[in-house]
């Protein structure tokens, strides 16, 4: 068994579709993974990959349609007839179908509904009309209902005529007259029975389900704990809605950690994947925690500054000799200030950090993107930078008028200002791109970047803010110091 090579199998597709070989077409697409022929299109020009669809049958666009890029999808989509779209609609299971218009703009999806035969819209608008996240709005309505009163050879028959109508093939659940779930019975106990008993004698009852009003989280949960492929959804009088199968819940489990994740780095959750989202976006995303942290940082500033009215450096230091006053400068306005600027870019780098570590886990973000990771988060450091330095100067002048009880400042206290508001605004920016780059190396050196970045980044970030910080005090602080 040969090791899968794209660059092959893209050149071969070209080579077939410019031939018109359709046979050998369809032979060298089904001697594949369909998601290795959706990778290999993604990297072919549109029109080519327009011809190569058109050779295939509708079952095999179905099966290959949900693993293209959603770029490549809506191009298809734009410059397919209805009728084509119809035409693999049909074979594409219902929770696929719903999954890519909740992606698509609004007018390709209007053309996917219009284009869509009635079952197949009749399907999509039951799984809409569920809440999102709920199990409802990620089951398959695709399925097999088995009546518990059916001889076992009227049930391999009905499974033969279906059979590309599955989703999955292993399980399938059995009903009564009301089409309320009673259980479920194996593919192997259906065929390797004697035909002649009925569904009753062989079906499992008391089995797993899940409401189809439930989050799917706990759906997730349910299948995991149980071990199961695929569980029935139900509804409250416990009829038989759909199934969720655990291609679904391998999706639902990625974006449930992913989710976690980003909350535990301040970030708002985004379905989208990293280089999905524009610059503003991830700006919107990251800045809000940030700014609730910075904030919360005068709880440190306060008590440095209560501390250092103890050890009696106060603000009379402006009628002390030179050297006593640098000190008090240092000791009463800078230091305080050290938390607010490390906590800040610490927190700043983390949310870059684990948004590429998990990217580069999903798959999404490669070594070689390195320099896109830069640019883009260098373009949001700045602008993060700049909405915190904002309200921060806010947040100075109000600390700076309770301490002094005026809101005429010294010139050493708009110094503190002006060096603070540069610093966050410089080490915003060198964080966010440390912290992104800093698992692209950790990858490229073979080592986990979730193992490595994290601390690195903490010693890196709290080494570099500190030296930024007090590097930059010098500038208006430097004729102060004694010479």
């Amino acid at each position: 068994m040969e090791k899968i090579n794209i660059l092959k199998i893209t050149n071969s597709l070209i080579l077939l579709s410019n031939r018109n070989e359709i046979i050998l077409l369809r032979e060298f697409v089904d001697n594949y993974n369909d998601f290795d022929i959706a990778f290999a299109l993604s990297k072919i020009e549109i029109k080519i990959v327009l011809k190569i669809l058109r050779m295939l049958t509708s079952n095999k666009i179905a099966d290959i349609f949900s693993y293209l890029n959603l770029k490549l999808q809506e191009e298809i989509i734009t410059a397919f007839s209805s009728v084509e779209i119809s035409n693999f609609l049909v074979n594409t299971f219902s929770d696929d179908v719903v999954d890519l218009i909740e992606d698509l703009p609004a007018k390709i999806v209007r053309k996917i509904l219009r284009s869509s035969p009635s079952e197949v819209r009749a399907n999509i608008n039951k799984i809409l009309a569920y809440k999102e996240n709920t199990a409802g709005s990620i089951m398959n309505v695709n399925f097999i209902k088995i009546y518990r009163n059916q001889n076992l050879s009227d049930v391999i028959l009905s499974i033969k005529q279906k059979l590309n109508y599955l989703e999955e093939t292993n399980i399938f659940y059995v009903v009564n007259k009301k089409k309320e779930l009673c259980g479920s019975v194996s593919l192997s106990k259906i065929f390797f029975n004697k035909e002649n008993l009925s569904v009753f004698d062989v079906y499992q009852r008391n089995i797993p389900f899940v409401y189809a009003n439930e989050d799917q989280e706990i759906v997730a949960n349910k299948m995991t704990k149980y071990d199961l492929n695929q569980i029935p959804v139900v509804d409250k009088k416990l009829k038989l809605l759909g199934i969720i199968t655990i291609d679904d819940i391998v999706d639902v489990i990625e974006e449930e950690a992913t989710e976690d994740f980003e909350k535990q780095a301040g970030i708002l959750p985004s379905e989208k994947t990293y280089f999905q989202l524009s610059v503003l976006k991830l700006v919107k995303l990251r800045v809000f925690w940030l700014l609730f942290l910075m904030v919360s940082a005068t709880l440190s500033q306060i008590a440095i500054s209560f501390f250092m009215h103890i050890y009696h450096v106060n603000s009379k230091g402006s009628s002390l000799p030179s050297y006593e006053n640098i000190t008090f400068i240092v000791t009463y306005l800078l230091v305080p200030l050290i938390p607010l600027v490390s906590g800040t870019c610490g927190n700043a780098g983390s949310q870059s950090s684990i948004m590429v570590v998990r990217g580069l886990s999903l798959g999404y973000i490669k070594t070689k993107d390195w320099y896109r990771i830069i640019w883009k988060e260098t373009q949001v450091g700045f602008l993060i930078g700049l909405v915190l330095i904002t309200v921060n100067f806010f947040r100075m002048l109000i600390i700076f008028a309770i301490q002094a009880k005026s809101f005429v400042l010294k010139s050493e206290q708009w110094f503190a200002i002006a060096t603070l508001s540069l610093a966050l605004l410089t080490t915003i920016i060198i964080s966010k791109v440390v912290g992104g780059i800093l698992p692209i190396i950790s990858k490229k050196f073979k080592i986990d970047p979730a193992v490595i970045a994290a601390p690195l980044l903490t010693t890196l970030v709290d080494a570099l803010s500190t030296t930024i910080f007090f590097a930059l005090s010098l500038i208006f602080f430097a004729s102060l110091i004694p010479h």
